[in-house]
């Protein structure tokens, strides 16, 4: 088991790494930003994890406070189109 699996296995274990937002955006020239929240205690955990699995795929996220501050959210790209759907379906949810 690689150490993003063992990590993946220990978040799951305690808490879902499905956001409780997601939306894709376009940025121009086919690409796409990916904006995605989480809320609650366990959210930076989140947010820390997903950000570890695209650095470990070389995609580039931004960590910032989700908006009122009741959690943390990451904009993901931007991303080419053709590859929105993998790294939700790989990644995030």
């Amino acid at each position: 088991m690689t150490a993003a699996e063992t990590f993946r296995a220990e978040v799951d274990e305690y808490c879902a790494v499905r956001p409780e937002r997601l939306t894709v955006e376009p940025a121009g020239d086919g690409r796409y930003e990916i904006h995605v929240q989480w809320a609650g205690p366990e959210s930076v955990l989140r947010a820390v994890y997903v950000r570890r699995v695209l650095a470990h795929a070389g995609v580039e996220a931004q960590p910032a406070s989700a908006a009122g501050g009741d959690g943390w959210a990451l904009r993901i790209g931007p991303v080419p189109g053709d590859r929105v759907g993998e790294l939700i379906d790989s990644y995030v949810w």
